[in-house]
């Protein structure tokens, strides 16, 4: 299961196709859905939710809060082996709050985007195993992905540029190892 969002038009015709979650609080008409039930076979089943935040971020989307309470409550009768909620969000206290809010609710609560992973890892006071930001995985010889020299070009200019994504260079897998039964959350950077 794969995470995205639409950055590009014509994702949006392939999203129903693809072992795919959008961010669940955008309008209930825009294509995918904001969950997934993801079959473990003997192990159990998971619920992924992904929603996105709205603290700085130009998206006309609904409530994330809200949104996760919906989303749980409409899985309420059911036994799940974890719930996991992917946050993507810029600002860190938006995160923080929700991680407190789902907390005992949701068994790991995971926050993306500031692409710098945080070592703030941790189980909140009610359970849920939280870290703000896993950070970006992908070439890190680049400025958030894009070739370094367009992104200098863009500050020293002031004028936009067109980005292209660094393809060489270090690599990094920047994520967690979320151990439910532990009830432990380790950083892999």
């Amino acid at each position: 299961m794969i995470i995205l969002m639409f950055w590009q038009k014509d994702f949006s015709d392939e999203i129903d196709s693809l072992p795919v979650v959008r961010p669940a609080n955008y309008p209930s008409d825009v294509p995918g859905k904001g969950f997934a039930e993801i079959d473990l076979g003997k192990k159990g089943t998971i619920l992924l939710i992904n929603l996105m935040g709205r603290t700085f971020l130009n998206e006309r989307i609904n409530d994330p809060f809200t949104t996760a309470d919906s989303i749980l409550n409409s899985f309420s009768d059911k036994k799940f082996s974890a719930i996991i909620v992917d946050f993507h969000a810029e600002a860190s206290s938006e995160k923080y709050a929700m991680g407190f809010y789902l907390d005992g609710r949701v068994d790991a609560m995971v926050g993306t985007h500031t692409h710098v992973p945080t070592c703030d890892e941790r189980v909140l006071p009610e359970g849920t195993m939280f870290i703000s930001d896993l950070g970006m995985t992908g070439i890190i010889d680049s400025v958030l992905g894009v070739k370094k020299e367009i992104i200098i070009k863009l500050y020293l200019s002031g004028m936009n540029q067109r980005f292209e994504w660094e393809t060489t260079g270090k690599k990094a897998l920047r994520s967690v190892i979320i151990d439910t039964d532990l009830r432990q959350i380790s950083r892999l950077v």
